[in-house]
């Protein structure tokens, strides 16, 4: 087996993966829409078993939890994945995920429940079903110094670009560069 093989092979893995995923995350949405939630959960719950670092996905199951009312598994999830993320990447979840996070808490304690809340729950799902997009600073370059500032600046351009265009929501820029830091 040739280093040429080898790299064909894992670019290949990965554009399976990608698909792969990409499929579950249609059916986990078919299955939202048409109100199979359980049968929702269970493809989500798949996707996090392929990459727990999904933070969209613990983040759907959250949403789905919270419409069946299970407060408590949505915070046990949101739990999970603070544990998950301060573990592998040394990050914290971002402030949409622990703003959802901080609204099951106060519904859980709401009486009968909060039609403003369920609002504001349902705004966010909306902001969330929109692509997700980051840009990671360009590689190759030698490291440190102006030439890995200069990659930083033009990753943060293209970043800022993309959250210009309506339908796209881009991921933060601390984010991103968390990501890049790990893969490294």
């Amino acid at each position: 087996v040739t280093p040429e093989f080898d790299r064909w092979l894992d670019a290949e893995r990965a554009l399976f993966r990608a698909r792969l995923s990409d499929l579950l995350m249609r059916l986990c949405e078919v299955c939202d829409a048409v109100g199979d939630l359980d049968g929702a959960i269970s493809v989500a719950q798949q996707l996090l078993q392929a990459d727990p670092l999904q933070e969209q996905v613990h983040r759907r199951l959250m949403r789905l939890y919270l419409r069946q009312k299970r407060y408590d598994t949505a915070l046990r999830q949101f739990d999970t994945l603070r544990g998950i993320l301060s573990q592998e990447l040394g990050i914290t979840p971002d402030a949409e995920t622990n703003e959802m996070a901080a609204e099951i808490r106060r519904l859980r304690r709401a009486p009968g429940g909060d039609t403003a809340g369920k609002a504001t729950i349902a705004a966010k799902e909306e902001a969330a079903s929109r692509p997700s997009i980051a840009v990671l600073p360009f590689r190759g370059l030698p490291e440190g110094g102006e030439a890995t500032l200069f990659a930083e600046g033009i990753a943060e351009e293209i970043t800022v670009e993309l959250a210009r265009e309506a339908g796209l929501s881009g991921v933060a820029r601390a984010s991103s560069f968390m990501l890049d830091q790990a893969d490294a």
